[in-house]
């Protein structure tokens, strides 16, 4: 960075750089000591079977079988390894925005100067 780069835009790219190697150090983290959950090889054989997807389909159609397999889904998200991967994806994503916000700040914005 050059001197002419106003500080609101290096305090930006710092704030990118923080939070990219937080992020994805606790993402590591996450992974190297979380296990995979286990569910119920019970409770996994009655959600996937016909009879379990023929009830939902009946009592709500065929767009509440989809919302139990989304929120399955979503849900998965949140546990084990998986979670490290959805925490580097957020950080990544939040960290490009950070050094988007530095990268269109109008010129002589954090220098001080009033601009008309």
């Amino acid at each position: 960075m050059n001197e002419e780069t106003p500080a609101r835009q290096k305090y930006l790219y710092i704030a990118a750089a923080i939070v990219l190697i937080v992020g994805l150090g606790s993402s590591a983290i996450i992974y190297f000591t979380a296990s995979d959950p286990s569910q119920s090889e019970l409770l996994e054989g009655i959600e996937n079977s016909k009879r379990y997807i023929h009830n939902l389909e009946v009592y709500g159609g065929k767009m509440n079988v989809l919302m139990d397999e989304f929120l399955r889904w979503f849900d998965s998200l949140w546990h084990g390894k998986a979670l490290a991967g959805t925490v580097a994806f957020i950080t990544i994503l939040f960290s490009l925005v950070l050094v988007l916000a530095a990268y269109i700040q109008p010129p002589g914005s954090g220098t001080g100067e009033k601009s008309p």
